[in-house]
């Protein structure tokens, strides 16, 4: 999944005023020292997903002849794989 640094900045944001409203973190001061923790944990996992794309087009691309000649659809092929991998090493997306 893609997201603009300003989508992330707005995500990231929404989840400190979560944790600050549920009296999970004790003060809005020790919450904003915590943003920048949480829009770095939350870049590393859409890394995840970026990561796994890219061993699926690596995949993919061993087959690229049979794709050409259109006897595999490319985006059909790509979740298959994608959704094989997710399950075999429980990512969660």
């Amino acid at each position: 999944m893609k997201l603009s640094p300003a989508q992330v900045e707005k995500l990231s944001q929404a989840v400190l005023d979560r944790l600050l409203k549920r009296s999970l973190l004790s003060s809005s001061a020790r919450g904003e020292a915590v943003l920048p923790h949480i829009k770095t944990i939350i870049l590393n996992e859409l890394q995840v997903e970026d990561k796994l794309d890219e061993e699926v087009r690596t995949i993919l691309e061993a087959h690229r002849k049979e794709i050409d000649e259109g006897r595999v659809d490319y985006n059909k092929m790509f979740q298959m794989i994608k959704k094989k991998l997710v399950q075999e090493r429980n990512i969660i997306l």
